[in-house]
C-alpha cells in the first residue's frame, strides 16, 4: 500500500499541465483622439476623431507571464471633425501592432506596442483622403480583477509617412478605453 501511495504522489509531482501557450484576446473599445496635419507656411489643422474600435490580439504567453502578440484593430464607422466645426466626416482606421506585455501578479497587466501597418481614411462626400505608413507606438495598462475580462486603457501616438498632397506632415494621438476577454489556450 505504501508503494502505491508513493507511486501516485510521485506521478502527481512529475506531471505538468498541458498548455499550448497561445493567447487569444478579442476586445471592444472606444477611441478619442486627434489627427494633426501640417502644411508648409500655414497653421496646423487638428481634427478630432472618435469611434468604436474592435480588435484582436493573437500571440504567445510565456510561462513567466510575459506575452508577445500581433494586435489588429479597426474602426469602420468613426467620425472626424475639425476643431471648432460641428460637421462630422465619416472615417475608418486599421492598425497592426506588435505588442509585448507582462501580466503582473497584482491584478494589472502592462504592454507596449509598435504599429507597422497604419491607415486612416477620411470619407467626405464623394472622396476619400488617406493617411498611411509611418510609425506608431502604444502604451497600455489593464485591470484584471474582474472575472474573465480586462478593463484596458491605451495611449497611442505616432506619425504618418504618406498623406495628401500639399501637407508637410501628419501626426496622430489617441486614447482607447476597452474591455477585453484574455484567453490562454
Amino acid at each position: 500500500m505504501r508503494q502505491i501511495l508513493s507511486l501516485v504522489l510521485l506521478s502527481l509531482g512529475l506531471s505538468s499541465v498541458a498548455r499550448a501557450d497561445l493567447m487569444l484576446e478579442p476586445y471592444l473599445g472606444y477611441e478619442m483622439g486627434t489627427l494633426t496635419a501640417s502644411a508648409s507656411g500655414a497653421s496646423d489643422q487638428t481634427n478630432n476623431s472618435k469611434g468604436v474600435v474592435p480588435g484582436l490580439r493573437l500571440g504567445y504567453l510565456a510561462p513567466a507571464l510575459v506575452w508577445v502578440a500581433l494586435d489588429y484593430s479597426m474602426e469602420t464607422s468613426g467620425k472626424v471633425s475639425a476643431s471648432g466645426s460641428s460637421t462630422d466626416i465619416d472615417s475608418d482606421q486599421s492598425h497592426l501592432y506588435l505588442d509585448v506585455g507582462i501580466n503582473l501578479p497584482i491584478l494589472l497587466r502592462v504592454w507596449g506596442g509598435y504599429g507597422f501597418t497604419n491607415t486612416f481614411n477620411f470619407k467626405p462626400t464623394g472622396s476619400t483622403t488617406t493617411y498611411s505608413g509611418g510609425s506608431q507606438v502604444k502604451l497600455g495598462v489593464g485591470f484584471t480583477g474582474l472575472p474573465f475580462v480586462s478593463l484596458n486603457l491605451e495611449y497611442v501616438t505616432g506619425n504618418f509617412s504618406t498623406y495628401p498632397t500639399g501637407l508637410s506632415g501628419a501626426k496622430y494621438a489617441t486614447t482607447i478605453v476597452s474591455v477585453s476577454l484574455p484567453l490562454d489556450l
